[in-house]
């Protein structure tokens, strides 16, 4: 991995503010990095991008307010089918933020379709995989919006 500069962090805490909803957001978001062009910031989160330094890059919606059905679910995966099931979930469209935790269910991810038979079908077809024997279904009873932001910059003397 590549080191990064005072531009890289200052722009790694700004996209975790958000991007501008404008018709130029990279030029603004250029604009408040010293005037750097939109080319260069578009070019800067590339490079961020493929040294590891930004995982994801992407919009998040409101799941329930376009129509979908969201869970968070959880499952008992032994050491020696972790990375088989990881590989799998990876290849299901709607399912985000897949991690492992040194739990008993030590297996977690968030899935989101448009129709509740999606989920039953998607949820059907890991426990069927002979790689875990049931997907515990947490449904959302509340929602709580938890800012989380890791300042980057390198404190200097």
């Amino acid at each position: 991995m590549r080191e990064v500069d005072n531009t890289d962090r200052a722009l790694l805490n700004l996209l975790q503010e958000g991007i501008p909803l404008t018709e130029e957001p990279y030029r603004g978001l250029g604009e408040r990095l010293g005037g750097l062009s939109a080319q260069e910031v578009i070019a800067r989160i590339t490079r961020l991008m493929e040294d590891g330094w930004i995982r994801r890059f992407s919009g998040f919606f409101h799941a329930a307010s376009l129509g979908y059905h969201s869970l968070l679910c959880a499952m008992r995966v032994p050491e020696e089918h972790v990375e088989e099931m990881a590989n799998l979930i990876s290849t299901i469209p709607g399912i985000t933020h897949n991690y492992l935790r040194d739990h008993t269910l030590n297996m977690w991810f968030t899935l989101s379709c448009r129709r509740q038979e999606d989920l039953d079908r998607v949820i059907g077809q890991l426990e069927s995989s002979g790689l875990t024997d049931r997907v515990y279904r947490f449904e959302r009873l509340r929602q709580f919006k938890i800012h989380a932001a890791f300042d980057v910059r390198e404190e200097r003397p």
